[in-house]
This record gives C-alpha cells, structure tokens and sequence, in this order.
C-alpha cells in the first residue's frame, strides 16, 4: 500500500510549572504523581517543536533509529520531524515532569541544563481543558476499576518506577566512585 508506516505528529511541550494542587483528585491519591493532573502550561498553539511518531510496528524492520521525533526516517509523513502544531487537528501532550522524572541513570546528556532549557518557554499558556472538567480522569478511572486497581495502576507504579530510578542513579554513582 502507498501508505506511510509512520506519522509525526505535532506535540505541545508541557513544562514543569506546577499549576494546581487539585483538589478534586480522589482520596489516598496525590497529585504529584500525574503528570497530567499536576502540569497545565504548556507552549502556545503557534510554536513548531519537533513531533512524536506514531509508528505501525508491523511495519518496522528493526533498524537503527535515525531521529526519536521521526522513528522511521524517510518511511514517516512530512519532510521532517518538525510538525506545526496550528496545521493539525491532533496533537500529543508530551510532558517535561519532574527533574526526579527526567534525569538518567549513568551519563545523562540532557543534564540540569537541558531541564531548565526545557521549561524555559516563551509565551506559555494553561491548557485548561483538565481545570474545565467537573471531574478527573483519576476519578472516572477509581469509578472504573475500583480504588486498588487503579492506585496499582497508577500512583503505585510511578512510586515503585521512582524508586527504582533512585536505586540505578545510586548504583551508577557509587561504581562512578569506584572506577
């Protein structure tokens, strides 16, 4: 078929200005685990950032990965990987988080530097689409499965990831102190 195996699509870059201690999060739930609850600022409308792809893995042929913003090279839509976000109708959220979040085990290229870069954007506005909602998607989700489940799911899996990441940067920085 003539079609792509690959679409970037254009992205808001959401910074890690916290812009509410939501209130209407269910009880035993905390805020600074959702990303989505806790961050609303994000970049205007009008900024190009480069895109996500969006890939059919199906299709993919195991090959080295040119560019994170466009997976499979000349094999995704667009000329490049930058995708104005005014020219799309969809559009991915893509969350800076914490600097717990953001940082890696071992050499991490990013750095204090690029965090700071991240969140420094111009022109920021509040995607208010979660402040407009009577309810969270965290209280729709407990309505759904239930309040173990979904804490399993969500706040207890960034807990256990948080720590582990914590445990990794340890162990990278006490063989770093050995070598």
């Amino acid at each position: 078929s003539g079609e792509k195996p690959c679409i970037v699509v254009a992205r808001y870059l959401v910074v890690s200005s916290v812009s509410t201690d939501d209130n209407r999060m269910p009880d035993g739930f905390n805020a600074s685990y959702f990303d989505t609850v806790q961050y609303q600022f994000r970049a205007p409308i009008s900024e190009a950032q480069q895109g996500k792809s969006i890939v059919d893995v199906s299709r993919y042929k195991g090959t080295d990965v040119p560019n994170p913003h466009r997976l499979m090279g000349k094999d995704c839509t667009g000329g490049n990987s930058w995708a104005h976000n005014s020219d799309m109708s969809f559009r991915v959220h893509h969350y800076v988080g914490s600097l717990k979040a953001f940082r890696r085990p071992g050499f991490d290229s990013r750095g204090m530097e690029k965090f700071r870069e991240r969140n420094n954007q111009k022109g920021l506005v509040v995607d208010n689409v979660a402040l407009m909602q009577k309810s969270l998607w965290v209280a729709d989700f407990v309505a759904l499965v239930g309040e173990d489940k979904a804490f399993s799911l969500t706040q207890k899996l960034r807990i256990d990831a948080e720590l582990e990441m914590e445990r990794l940067i340890m162990v990278v920085d006490v063989s770093d102190v050995h070598t």
